[in-house]
């Protein structure tokens, strides 16, 4: 997707690596779409949120520039997508940092259990700074995060990888 960006709409691009503004789990936050790293680019994108947080929070409007440079990304995300279907008992694990993913809407009363558990393997690549509201560590082989019922508390993990796996690991099974 970067690549074909890059290639074909280079000024929406440069937009894309712009701070956008996100009112997500710690409050409103800037982040850029796309950050270069040193392993090459990653993407973090929920045009929902975006557009949410603009209308809640009572923000300017977002630019003729910046809408262009969205719809484009949609457009080459489009172009790339594939659709799966899990059936019962399947589990999805997806680099966050390199795969884009999203999903339809559930529907109401199915019985579904979804939690999500940001790690990052000492092979990971560290995250750019801005990812600290989001990941609250962004360096490589810690638990980084995720969602979880209300009841539970995130920094009850350690951020030791093999500590948070084992902690995790009772968490999920106790449930």
């Amino acid at each position: 997707i970067c690549e074909k960006l890059i290639d074909k709409y280079p000024k929406q691009f440069e937009v894309l690596q712009q701070p956008f503004k996100y009112d997500y789990m710690e409050g409103l936050q800037e982040i850029p779409i796309i950050s270069k790293t040193s392993n090459g680019y990653i993407m973090w994108y929920v045009r929902s949120i975006i557009e949410n947080t603009i209308k809640t929070n009572n923000l300017p409007n977002l630019t003729i520039a910046q809408i262009d440079a969205l719809d484009t990304l949609d457009q080459v995300i489009n172009e790339f997508r594939e659709s799966i279907i899990l059936k019962h008992g399947d589990v999805l694990i997806v680099n966050n940092h390199k795969a884009l993913h999203g999903r339809l809407k559930f529907l109401e009363g199915d019985n579904r259990l979804l939690y999500r558990i940001w790690i990052s393997s000492p092979a990971s690549q560290k995250l750019p700074n801005s990812y600290s509201t989001l990941f609250r560590h962004t360096d490589q082989g810690c638990y980084r995060g995720g969602v979880w019922s209300d009841d539970f508390e995130l920094n009850q993990i350690s951020t030791n990888i093999n500590l948070a796996k084992e902690q995790i690991k009772k968490l999920v099974i106790s449930d």
